[in-house]
């Protein structure tokens, strides 16, 4: 049960802290190697836009499957996407009873895809990223749709590939000019090319 952060961590999940415009917690736990946990604390009482914390957790997961469909379907060689899987939770142990804590009822099962530290995904999208990269990334945007694909939700991981991370809205409209200031000046003049 991850009543709040305190709790959380002290049943042995690692976090760096609390997602400031998704009030989500990405955490690790050793006895979940290869695996995060993306959540919602049941201390967290904010609902983004109006809707419950699995909502947006059961958004992620549809975002991660189109783009899935759409990287095997055009035999995508350059971007992967972390397989998401929404986990109910058990009854017990619940959340504290009073005003403090709001049950939440999944988590996020998501598959780690070892991302580089932010500096060196930074350096990866200015120098790594090729013409066919970026026909790649046009097919699957123009496939999957989904927005806010920034640099930061589609990250440069360990084994080369970059991973797309954050797939919280995969009914919206690609916003094809989020990647654009992440991009070599040539690659910035080949991707408006495309679009």
């Amino acid at each position: 049960r991850s009543a709040n952060m305190e709790s959380f961590r002290a049943a042995g999940f690692a976090t760096s802290g609390e997602r400031m415009r998704s009030y989500i917690v990405v955490a690790s736990h050793p006895g979940l190697p290869g695996y995060l946990i993306k959540t919602h604390l049941d201390s967290q009482k904010r609902k983004k836009a109006g809707k419950d914390s699995w909502f947006w957790l059961k958004q992620r997961a549809r975002g991660a499957a189109k783009i899935a469909r759409a990287i095997k379907k055009n035999k995508i060689k350059n971007f992967v996407v972390a397989k998401k899987w929404l986990y109910p939770l058990p009854v017990e142990p619940a959340p504290p009873l009073g005003p403090d804590y709001e049950r939440k009822n999944y988590v996020l099962v998501v598959e780690d895809m070892y991302l580089v530290s932010d500096e060196e995904n930074l350096i990866a999208w200015k120098t790594k990223i090729t013409k066919e990269h970026l026909e790649e990334f046009y097919i699957i945007l123009k496939e999957a749709k989904g927005s806010s694909y920034r640099a930061d939700n589609v990250a440069y991981t360990t084994s080369g590939n970059f991973a797309f991370i954050d797939t919280e809205y995969p009914d919206q409209k690609p916003e094809f000019h989020r990647i654009t200031p992440f991009l070599s000046d040539e690659m910035k003049a080949y991707w408006n090319s495309l679009r």
